[in-house]
């Protein structure tokens, strides 16, 4: 059999099949042997479709049912083109493993239950074996079955930055995290990006809908207003592909330990993104539940202090997107309340190369930056690049506009003399 064990330095146990040139699903069915107590604590299986996107089909994060040392079965529907088994271990244990034997496709006569049933998952393939064909609604969710088809990025050390899970398992997990649900138990779940992960930002990203609707989507998020996570932010894809910020939280002044906000904004249905940033040093965690759309016409963004410069007036007109608006004006920032749909690459590390902050907020999380922004204060936003992103080129975009007119731009720019960045080009 396939065995990992605790005393392999990582938290991330991946085992592969080979990509197979198919179109065709099967069930299939295994044994798999977890020790109750023992540092593996979760165990997954990822597959994916024709069109080459992962789905988690099965995850167990049960240990209750686990065994030391009995085999147990596990039973889900997988796509043929590729099948991937993750193991989660925790760093504190110094005993246990995971082992996977005997895996095989079984004839079930069109129906694959899901074995054991704490494994699944809303996201398992429907019962045929025809892909589910895109939606061009809004993709909503409540976490209590699964994750819908949102995905997460990866942290530092290569695990989820977002954990499924409710308060009564983070807990018995010994991680930090809301009293209950938005509903009030600890058992109900929820999405969460802890402290304990290595990284700057935590990246929560819904599937790709084949649709140029919009939708007045309302989500409720749980961040400490001392804690780890300082920022939250929500992206949307409009129509011509081009990413737009919507929605920007940074003042913490209105958050609340432990207590549930509502999010409310306007987006895209093609594809919403939520992204965290953490600094260091700090306690706490971001939580996100109960993504739903709501029926309403002029959709406030709620709370108020989220509102970005990006979002056009209110209207009355719900068939015209409400988040950008194709124009031939240049798009001029100053950055104190977003980025105004410019945009950064990613470093080595999948981090934004540049941050949106002020001095202060720089300055607090440990990154050197000018002493002042350009107006000569502390508290004014500007982007940087720090020589501490993994890479050698730093890009900065605006979005694309639909116009064939010229401007002349004039902008505000700082670099130390002897350091990092040792040319500033500008491309159009």
């Amino acid at each position: 059999y396939m065995l990992a064990s605790y005393s392999q330095l990582g938290n991330q146990a991946t085992f592969e099949s080979p990509t197979l040139d198919s179109d065709k699903t099967s069930c299939i069915i295994f044994n798999f042997n977890i020790p109750k107590e023992g540092a593996f604590i979760s165990l997954r299986v990822v597959t994916t479709d024709e069109t080459d996107k992962e789905i988690t089909v099965w995850d167990l994060v049960d240990t209750s049912i686990f065994a030391d040392s009995d085999w147990l079965v596990g039973q889900v529907e997988v796509y043929n083109r590729k099948v991937r088994f993750e193991a989660k271990k925790a760093e504190e244990h110094d005993k246990g493993w995971v082992a996977i034997d005997n895996i095989n496709v079984v004839d079930t006569e069109g129906k694959c239950e899901t074995i054991p049933q704490e494994a699944q998952i809303s996201t398992v393939l429907p019962e045929t074996t025809t892909p589910a064909q895109p939606s061009d609604d809004l993709p909503v969710c409540q976490f209590e079955k699964g994750k819908c088809g949102w995905t997460t990025n990866l942290d530092e050390d290569k695990s989820d930055f977002w954990t499924r899970g409710s308060t009564e398992s983070f807990l018995t997990d010994g991680v930090e995290c809301p009293d209950a649900d938005f509903g009030g138990t600890r058992t109900g779940y929820y999405m969460m990006a802890s402290q304990s992960h290595r990284g700057e930002i935590a990246v929560l990203e819904s599937p790709s809908m084949g649709t140029d609707k919009t939708s007045c989507m309302i989500f409720t998020f749980n961040i400490p207003e001392e804690g780890a996570y300082t920022v939250l932010r929500v992206f949307s894809v409009d129509e011509n592909g081009v990413e737009v910020l919507v929605w920007d939280l940074q003042d913490t002044s209105i958050l609340a330990d432990s207590e549930w906000s509502f999010g409310k904004v306007e987006v895209y249905n093609r594809k919403i993104r939520f992204e965290a940033r953490k600094r260091e040093g700090y306690d706490g965690w971001v939580a996100i539940d109960d993504i739903v759309n709501e029926t309403d016409e002029r959709c406030e963004t709620i709370p108020p202090e989220a509102q970005v410069s990006t979002v056009p007036p209110e209207t009355t007109e719900p068939t015209q997107p409400t988040v950008t608006v194709p124009t031939d004006d240049f798009p001029e920032c100053q950055f104190e309340k977003g980025t105004c749909g410019w945009r950064s690459n990613q470093d080595q590390e999948e981090r934004d190369f540049w941050t949106r902050g002020t001095t202060e907020s720089f300055t607090s999380d440990g990154v050197e930056c000018p002493d002042l922004d350009f107006e000569g204060t502390k508290k004014g936003y500007y982007m940087l690049a720090s020589y501490s992103q993994l890479g050698n080129q730093a890009t900065f975009e605006s979005p694309t506009l639909d116009s064939d007119k010229t401007s002349c731009i004039i902008f505000n720019f700082n670099i130390p003399k002897e350091g990092a960045f040792i040319s500033l080009r500008v491309v159009t």
